[in-house]
């Protein structure tokens, strides 16, 4: 009843303003422009909020599943936070069974790994080192070979050899660097 009365001053009150100025703009022989114009009311009024008869809540689930058990039929009063449906977990029990085996796989495999680093990392030092030994020389007897070659004191062939061998070392040491990298 309170907010019918407010609503009824109010639209009083609209025409109260638009009348006098429709007086003014005759009684002067005026010709007045329409412009809009900003009309804010506020409204008080104390009410009480009822649901509607025969309302429809929509229910929605934030996974997609199967309902395996409902537990609210139509028309039941149901509070906040009650559980509506169960949805099937088969699946979801079976997918977790599956990460958590991954998981402590893989822990194992860290764990292996952390006791073996050391040994693992002390023998990839020690194979870059021979492979850096081995590049060295086998660049010396390229460089050997290569000065006997433009002598013409040696064959076209070991100058070859020599080459390939430097080239096979070199790739030698850079897969030994990488692996070291790993340990």
């Amino acid at each position: 009843m309170p907010l019918v009365v407010a609503a009824l001053g109010v639209a009083t009150l609209i025409a109260w303003l638009g009348v006098g100025d429709r007086q003014e703009a005759a009684a002067s022989n005026e010709v007045v422009t329409v412009a809009p114009r900003t009309f804010i009311a506020t409204v008080i009024a104390v009410g009480a909020v009822k649901p509607q008869i025969g309302a429809e809540v929509r229910v929605g689930s934030r996974v997609s599943g199967r309902v395996w058990r409902l537990r609210a039929n139509i028309g039941d009063r149901v509070e906040k936070g009650t559980v509506l449906a169960e949805l099937e977990t088969a699946e979801l029990d079976a997918l977790l069974a599956q990460r958590t085996a991954e998981l402590k796989l893989v822990q194992a495999r860290r764990t292996a790994l952390e006791a073996l680093a050391p040994d693992e990392e002390a023998r990839a030092l020690a194979n870059v080192r021979r492979f850096e030994a081995e590049a060295k020389l086998t660049a010396e007897d390229l460089q050997r070979q290569q000065t006997l070659l433009e002598k013409g004191l040696a064959p076209r062939a070991t100058a070859d050899v020599a080459r390939d061998r430097y080239a096979v070392a070199q790739a030698e040491l850079e897969s030994a660097r990488r692996e070291l990298d790993l340990v």
